[in-house]
């Protein structure tokens, strides 16, 4: 008798310990999936930003090209009268 309340305890204390490390296991997948949702919008705004890294880059060498236009102007206007 003494050798059965042992073992139903032991399954007990087994199936206790079992549904702590399911409840363990659920918790972990959710932290997973929040973790990977936070990671995909960390990625999907780095790449928001070096899209717009990007466009103001562009925006900078348009501007650099348009200035050194204005500058050969400038210079044509400056040594056109003195000749």
């Amino acid at each position: 008798m003494n050798r059965v309340i042992v073992v139903c305890l032991s399954f007990l204390l087994l199936f206790a310990s079992c549904r702590g490390s399911v409840s363990a296991l659920g918790d972990l997948q959710k932290s997973n999936e929040d973790l990977t949702r936070r990671v995909k919008a960390l990625e999907n705004q780095q790449l928001e930003a070096d899209k717009q890294l990007i466009r103001h880059d562009q925006a900078l060498h348009a501007m650099a090209e348009r200035l050194r236009e204005m500058e050969n102007a400038v210079n044509k206007i400056q040594i056109g009268p003195t000749r």
